[in-house]
């Protein structure tokens, strides 16, 4: 998961690797795979029991 603030550098490295595993895995072009980045705040995440894990006041 990369959160709303990482960098362009991380962003470039994540979706580079991304196509050439995609790529790779399904045989086809790297030029047919489009990724869309869109951030979004780590308080809108819930990794179960209807919880906000990464809301400012969550309680581990």
């Amino acid at each position: 998961m990369l959160a709303g603030t990482s960098n362009t550098e991380d962003k470039r490295k994540v979706t580079a690797t991304i196509n050439r595993l995609v790529a790779e895995t399904l045989d086809i072009s790297p030029d047919d795979i489009f990724i869309s980045l869109i951030p979004v705040s780590n308080e809108n995440f819930s990794f179960g029991r209807g919880e906000l894990q990464l809301a400012e006041d969550a309680r581990w």
